[in-house]
């Protein structure tokens, strides 16, 4: 999956997803490297992230992390956490995160 950023971070991201759907639930994980700047600084970096749901949506979590010691360049410093929401018009990345 490729994903592009505007924002705070402006980039793109390239993830491995795997997906499970079933009648009780549905969950994915990613692992996604992901390239550009942030707060002017460019470099890359990688989110491990997913999310769960229950039936028909119930009980939605997301989770991620900054894979430590992932980054490079100026990002070579960076950590934090990561969730995805996914809303009417496209995903939003929350990334909370120290340079």
């Amino acid at each position: 999956m490729r994903k592009r950023y505007a924002g705070a971070l402006v980039g793109t991201g390239a993830a491995v997803v795997l997906t499970t759907q079933g009648p009780r639930g549905n969950g994915y994980v990613a692992s996604e490297r992901v390239e550009g700047e942030l707060e002017g600084r460019a470099g890359t970096f990688v989110l491990q992230h997913g999310g769960l749901t229950g039936p028909d949506g119930a009980d939605a979590r997301a989770f991620g992390s900054v894979v430590p010691g992932s980054g490079t360049g100026a990002l070579a410093s960076i950590a934090g956490e990561a969730t995805f929401a996914h809303v009417a018009d496209g995903a939003r990345l929350g990334l909370g995160y120290t340079l």
